[in-house]
């Protein structure tokens, strides 16, 4: 398989007018939007929840200070961006809980179309602290945008590292599968090495006026320190949530649309601190 990756240099921002092409078998995929979290100003977004960053609104979610360690969800401005809970809160069925930087798919992507455009989301972070205590998790999501407790029409994807009795990659849903109710879906493999769970991938499949699947991916950032080609990695673990049935595939709009990073801890005795160091976003034109 013959792919080429033209990779931003990590010092910029950029947004719209494509800085790279990723080629993996039959697809082309073009990179829209970078973001270098390191390189960003100090910001604290407990304080002010919202911040432009490369042209887009980045919005923090479920943001109370009290829900955090100290200095626990801010841009550090060396390292990159912190998300260091401090409660119960989670992500968990209807439950959107768990601290969250978010932005719109359409911002991210110029054009973007539900029904004919793919979307690659890709994010790299690490922790000094690593997982410790049961439902420590930290990763990437796409969501409808409801947050909150109750959230009963909340439709989600998530690839995240998690400690459940042990540390594990682990891709979970709550979604409509196959015309039924909505359901959790709960996928997951052992990956005690953090390297094994420190890359995450969310791929976004279009359909006819909705979404057809959600793909997620865990695996382990290449030493390079470049964003994989979407096609040509090895995951740790990787599976798809699919969107059969048209009246919950509605769930998802172009106006809420969302992809985020996110960190939870549930009480754990001994507070995790991952730092989300940077992310892309790219499309694919089907």
């Amino acid at each position: 398989m013959a792919n080429t990756v033209n990779q931003p240099d990590g010092s910029s921002v950029t947004q719209q007018n494509p800085s790279g092409v990723a080629t993996g078998g039959d697809l082309t995929w073009q990179e829209v939007y970078t973001l270098d979290l390191s390189a960003q100003s100090a910001h604290d977004f407990t304080a002010t929840s919202t911040l432009s960053m490369g042209g887009v609104t980045w919005t923090a979610h479920n943001n109370a200070s009290g829900d955090f360690q100290a200095d626990g969800f801010e841009l550090d401005a060396v390292d990159g961006l912190r998300i260091w809970p401090d409660s119960t809160k989670k992500i968990y069925t209807t439950e959107v809980a768990a601290g969250i930087l978010g932005a719109q798919v359409a911002d991210l992507v110029s054009g973007y179309s539900m029904s004919s455009m793919a979307v690659c989301f890709q994010v790299y972070a690490t922790a000094s602290t690593d997982l410790n205590s049961n439902y420590d998790a930290w990763g990437a999501l796409v969501w409808n945008g409801y947050t909150g407790t109750g959230q009963n029409d909340v439709r989600y994807i998530l690839a995240r590292g998690i400690h459940e009795s042990s540390d594990k990659a682990q891709i979970v849903g709550y979604t409509e599968n196959n015309g039924s109710s909505s359901t959790w879906m709960d996928y997951e493999v052992a990956a005690a090495a953090q390297a094994d769970r420190d890359f995450f991938q969310i791929i976004v499949w279009p359909g006819p006026d909705y979404i057809s699947a959600l793909c997620g991916f865990v695996g382990n950032m290449p030493d390079s320190g470049d964003f994989p080609d979407p096609n040509s990695f090895t995951p740790t673990i990787g599976t798809s949530v699919m969107f059969s049935d048209n009246t919950d595939g509605s769930a998802f709009t172009t106006a809420n649309l969302r992809v985020g990073i996110v960190a939870q801890d549930e009480g754990a005795a001994t507070d995790i601190n991952p730092i989300f160091h940077k992310l892309r976003v790219l499309k694919l034109e089907v």
